[in-house]
């Protein structure tokens, strides 16, 4: 009778250790990732912040990075145009407001993205200002209403269109 007690207590501190074990790893692999936008495109989680006296390249995929403008101001030694503050915030509550819970407006999603936004630069002003609105980031709040297909061709084809920035 006591060794049916003691393996049964014994399983269960081995049951919870391997639970708290496997919740650690799994938050310090997504811990990882630098952006969102495309996660085959992070590539091993390093910025591109300089770290010496030297200047690396920017990651040209990241867009959504919201330090994307200020890594290629940095990499050019020059400033780029973006969005000011006012029109990134209406852009801002405007994807915001696309997500309803019967039927979502996917053509704001592919009016701004296709055709308001012009260079990568602006696409991480909005990241911005949607963090600072909304404590979200914006790639994760799109793909919470947006299918996979809806995201290749609302978001994905235009931007991969856009230069990465303008002078």
């Amino acid at each position: 009778m006591k060794t049916d007690k003691t393996y049964i207590i014994i399983g269960g501190f081995i049951a919870v250790f391997g639970l708290g074990f496997f919740l650690i790893l799994k938050k310090r692999s997504k811990a990882k990732i630098t952006s969102s936008f495309d996660v085959s495109a992070a590539g091993n989680g390093s910025s591109s912040i300089p770290k010496g006296d030297y200047i690396t390249e920017p990651n040209w995929g990241q867009p959504f990075d919201m330090n994307y403008k200020k890594e290629v101001e940095t990499f050019l030694n020059k400033k780029v145009k973006g969005l000011d503050s006012f029109t990134a915030r209406r852009y801002a509550k405007k994807l915001k407001e696309a997500k309803n819970p019967f039927n979502d407006d996917e053509a704001v999603v592919a009016e701004i993205f296709g055709k308001y936004l012009k260079d990568k630069a602006q696409v991480s002003d909005l990241s911005r200002a949607f963090w600072n609105v909304y404590k979200l980031d914006l790639w994760k709040y799109l793909t919470t209403f947006l299918s996979s297909n809806e995201l290749t061709k609302y978001i994905r084809k235009p931007i991969r269109n856009l230069p990465n920035y303008r002078i």
